[in-house]
């Protein structure tokens, strides 16, 4: 009688199965023609935002150039790869859930009468999410392709973080308080995670990883924003659950000594950064003092929960919106209720202007726009996801691969994923292309390497041995 191992033993053992696999592969001395296309439509695909910038109303030349080489590439790329889409296991369920959540919420916009500049301007951060999602789970299958995906998110983020302070600093011309928000890229949090975790654990280009991780927390520093923090909070306690995780069920030292490294490592760059900050910009941890244990503060708070709950009662309100929602780009309101918790931070006249552009709480935003079912859909995907690349997580650290190079693209696309995902707690990564798009790209690295499923597996297997 043959025995059958439990779902969840068959995923770590293949897990672990595949990363000893990476480490031990070795290429040829150079990639095929269309392999070298793919490459090259991928890098463009994935460099077309990277000069996106926030701050600007309506459609600009630059944008609608940015939109164009994105979409061509995508579809040089479908037609290379011949539109192959996920068939089975998660991946299938996030490319046609997300394509379900989609199709709903334009519905639901073409029923409420949406401004079709609107609907577009919406949807197209969502509709990057999946094509981001399909080009690298096109290209991550073959592990030269991950590694170019995986060098075009670094270097997207990088070109990103650059460009934003450059682009606000230099032609808004107005004070620092005020164009906090223009000088931070979204990308932030996955550039100090990254840095970080190259400096402390792969210990390899320490000089690089230093003066990046230096210019993002100066940055995030004076632009007074909590937002990019908790995202590297977020992505910092999937790694402390899963290391204790894969202590608990192996027993091993090593994973102690990492979390020590990383401990007193940290302690140590905090303790640097701050003392740097003490002597060169007292008045920034005054501004830092008073967002973080003033009023204001709440207000920040509070502002996300009135745009949640004015959403929900809209959405409430109108028994088609249940099924269909209100639609992409559908206008809202805040919720009165909350207006005396946020003043005078916040004017009163926020309350009462229609806005149409997603909430910043990512949560609530899909239930809005495609309804009770799509939208629960589309937060079961991120849900969903969030665990698939938290096991990948798991496995990668049960085989102390941490400070391997070899399965670095591994690293990109789990360490990318979490922190753009850890964004949607205090702002909504969807508001922003790049942002969309970088998630799905993530996504699609893990889900491209890490086929995890007994089905993938075995067809893996069927492939090796032909």
């Amino acid at each position: 009688m043959t025995r059958v191992s439990h779902p969840r033993t068959q995923f770590i053992r293949g897990a672990q199965s595949l990363i000893w696999r990476m480490q031990t592969l070795r290429f040829g001395a150079s990639a095929s023609a269309a392999k070298r296309q793919a490459q090259i439509l991928s890098i463009l695909f994935i460099m077309s935002f990277a000069l996106d910038f926030k701050g600007s109303e309506g459609g600009t030349v630059i944008q609608y150039v940015m939109a164009i080489v994105n979409t061509l590439a995508f579809a040089l790329l479908a037609l290379q790869y011949r539109l192959v889409l996920p068939r089975y296991g998660l991946m299938a369920f996030v490319f046609w859930g997300w394509c379900s959540f989609l199709l709903v919420g334009s519905v639901g916009a073409f029923i409420n009468d949406v401004p079709l500049g609107q609907y577009i301007r919406v949807i197209y951060p969502y509709v990057l999410f999946v094509e981001g999602f399909l080009v690298a789970y096109w290209v991550s299958r073959d592990w030269r392709g991950a590694e170019t995906v995986a060098h075009g998110l670094v270097f997207a983020a990088i070109i990103s973080f650059l460009f934003t302070v450059w682009w606000g600093f230099h032609f808004s011309g107005q004070a620092l308080q005020t164009i906090r928000y223009q000088i931070l890229s979204s990308l932030t949090p996955f550039l100090i995670v990254y840095s970080g975790f190259r400096l402390l654990f792969l210990r390899r280009r320490r000089a690089r990883s230093l003066a990046i991780l230096a210019m993002c927390v100066s940055i995030t520093a004076f632009s007074v924003t909590r937002g990019p923090l908790l995202a590297v909070g977020f992505t910092g306690l999937m790694l402390l659950v899963a290391l204790i995780w894969s202590f608990f069920r192996s027993s091993s030292l090593s994973a102690i000594r990492m979390v020590l490294r990383a401990s007193i490592g940290g302690v140590l760059l905090f303790g640097i950064f701050i003392e740097t900050f003490l002597i060169i910009a007292p008045e920034t941890l005054q501004r830092w003092s008073q967002r973080t244990f003033g009023d204001a503060h709440l207000a920040t708070f509070w502002t996300r929960v009135a745009a949640a709950v004015g959403q929900w009662e809209q959405l409430s309100n109108n028994p088609v919106g249940w099924v269909v929602g209100q639609g992409f780009g559908h206008q809202y309101q805040y919720a009165q209720s909350f207006a005396s918790l946020v003043y005078p931070y916040v004017t009163a006249n926020t309350f009462v202007q229609p806005m149409w552009y997603p909430g910043e709480f990512m949560w609530v935003t899909p239930l809005y726009y495609g309804g009770l079912i799509s939208g629960t859909i589309a937060i079961l995907v991120l849900i969903f996801s969030t665990v698939y690349v938290f096991r990948v997580l798991v496995a990668m650290i049960g085989t102390r691969s941490w400070d391997n190079e070899s399965i670095w693209p591994l690293w990109v696309g789990v360490l990318g994923f979490s922190t753009v995902l850890g964004l949607g707690f205090t702002a909504n990564p969807f508001i922003i292309r790049l942002s969309a798009m970088f998630l799905g790209l993530a996504l699609g690295v893990v889900g491209g390497l890490c086929p995890l499923t007994p089905r993938g597996n075995r067809s893996q297997q069927k492939k090796q041995t032909i």
